[in-house]
């Protein structure tokens, strides 16, 4: 890492809300180790995780409020759940949160139809950036990572039913 970036993205763990300038932009920087990013491997078909950091900022928003834009890069290899191949994967995306010291804003009222927003969390003395790691990795790794290659082989049949025939007449036969 390159002395300038080191200097414009200072590592931290946790933010602590009442160190930062409400005056300007807090930039902030945090990476996974190669023991942490070993901590989350195994996780929804994640088989390594090559690099991982999270840069960004957080800013004050009104008179008590403090808004978070960060970005998440990083490089994993995820196992095919249909070849159970590895395959690498890119991440690079936007995280946006929202630290609100008025709980009422973080419950919907009941006869209003507007969606839940997820970026809002409840204002505490100190937030934990490897929890929002984890967070982001999880919510951005596919549920079931299929590689761009695979295909599933559909003309794979165990030789009694005839590939003209609905699924309901094979239960019918398989039922008799």
């Amino acid at each position: 890492m390159s002395k300038k970036s080191s200097q414009k993205y200072p590592y931290w763990k946790k933010i602590i809300f009442s160190e930062l300038s409400r005056d300007s932009k807090n930039w902030f920087g945090y990476y996974l180790n190669q023991a942490s990013r070993a901590d989350l491997v195994g996780k929804p078909g994640i088989i390594s995780i090559d690099d991982f950091r999270i840069h960004g900022y957080i800013e004050a928003s009104g008179k008590n409020d403090w808004h978070l834009t960060a970005f998440l890069k990083s490089k994993v290899t995820l196992e095919c759940r249909l070849t159970l191949n590895p395959f690498p994967m890119s991440l690079n995306t936007r995280i946006e949160r929202r630290f609100v010291a008025d709980s009422n804003l973080l419950s919907p009222q009941k006869d209003c139809s507007i969606p839940e927003d997820e970026t809002l969390e409840l204002l505490k003395p100190t937030y934990d950036l490897h929890e929002l790691a984890k967070e982001s990795l999880f919510l951005e790794v596919p549920d079931y990572p299929t590689s761009s290659d695979s295909r599933f082989d559909s003309s794979i049949n165990d030789g009694n039913c005839d590939t003209r025939d609905s699924p309901f007449a094979v239960l019918a036969r398989s039922n008799s």
